[in-house]
């Protein structure tokens, strides 16, 4: 079996930073206007962003049966559900099986959200569906309504923002001390937060729900987009110790044929794990779709970052310190002649 090739050697990639800078500023700015329009459509700013309940707050509805659902009984019943929130002006905003024998609906808080309106819910429920589910010790259909309340929801976002915040920092620390070096640090991070909001612009330009299994889905692409930078600024290390002693130093060269190394693997990594989860996203249930899709958006952004954009904000950053220092050494010796022109002029006064 041949070996699949992918190279770009002598391809002037970290050059046309700007090219690679301009991509994700563009998506960023469909990814507004895309904010604004879904704002405008449900009348409130909010709602730019499709929110789910776990972080809003909501209600969660449980059926259980007494035999397995198969996939037309399933959609049938979840047209009865809509027809009974439909009185209560609200609608399902994320369903899902519950094993064999079980389907999990979740729906907004509604306007008048107390226990008195959550068991009249409960009531309307259990006459739809009146014969056709299991039964509880009580003799009553397995009908449970779950509320979510607000403060455990802010409670939640909290807890992802800094798992994502701790994890983000960490990288940064171990990057540093594994290369000694700031702006591969740097250049590492800011790929991840470009991944992050890359992540955050397509699930809004699509509209696809924010919930706890995207905050799983950004976990994930921060973990499998770090590796492949890492892999890149490892080789990058390599290359510059592989210069002969005294040599000159082009960053550009060395970044580029460092890219052209590893870019087969980087590719073949990603498509590889890309057709998995994009099988989970075209069979899978609703929930799994709303992981596998940031997921498959993660690893697109992960691999421009790691093959484009990291390389090119490290080599501008060498490249920025280096005109520093010339023009500090520039200033230094400026001084220095200063200086010895005002010893001169004082002696000879003196004299």
């Amino acid at each position: 079996m041949k070996n699949i090739k992918m190279n770009l050697a002598g391809t002037k990639i970290v050059e046309k930073w700007k090219i690679w800078f301009l991509i994700p500023i563009t998506i960023i700015l469909i990814a507004l206007v895309s904010f604004g329009i879904y704002a405008g459509i449900n009348g409130d700013a909010a709602k730019g962003l499709n929110i789910g309940i776990d972080f809003t707050g909501g209600n969660i509805i449980t059926l259980n049966y007494t035999a397995d659902i198969d996939d037309a009984t399933y959609k049938s019943h979840l047209e009865k559900i809509d027809d009974v929130l439909a009185n209560y002006d609200t609608s399902a905003s994320l369903n899902q099986k519950a094993g064999a024998k079980g389907i999990i609906i979740r729906y907004p808080l509604l306007a008048n959200d107390d226990v008195a309106t959550r068991d009249a819910v409960e009531a309307d429920i259990e006459k739809a569906f009146s014969g056709e589910l299991a039964t509880n010790t009580e003799g009553e259909p397995d009908v449970l309504v779950e509320y979510i309340g607000p403060n455990a929801s802010s409670t939640l976002v909290l807890t992802a923002f800094l798992s994502v915040l701790i994890s983000t920092l960490l990288i940064l620390l171990y990057i540093i001390a594994r290369f000694r070096n700031v702006f591969t640090g740097f250049s590492a991070v800011i790929a991840l937060i470009h991944d992050v909001l890359m992540v955050l612009c397509l699930t809004t330009i699509f509209n696809i729900q924010i919930n706890s299994s995207f905050i799983a889905a950004i976990i994930t692409v921060i973990a499998y987009s770090i590796n492949n930078t890492i892999v890149l600024f490892d080789r990058v290390r390599e290359n510059y110790k592989a210069l002969p002693l005294g040599a000159p130093i082009n960053h550009n060269y060395i970044v580029n044929k460092s890219i052209s190394q590893t870019l087969s693997r980087s590719m073949i990594t990603t498509i590889t794990t890309m057709a998995a989860i994009v099988i989970f996203a075209i069979i899978g249930v609703s929930a799994i779709r709303e992981f596998a899709l940031p997921v498959i958006f993660g690893l697109i952004a992960g691999t421009f970052s790691s093959v484009f954009l990291a390389p090119s904000m490290y080599s501008q950053m060498r490249a920025l310190d280096e005109k520093i220092k010339v023009s500090q050494k520039l200033n230094g010796g400026k001084r220095k002649k200063t200086l010895k022109k005002s010893k001169v002029k004082d002696n000879s006064q003196v004299s």
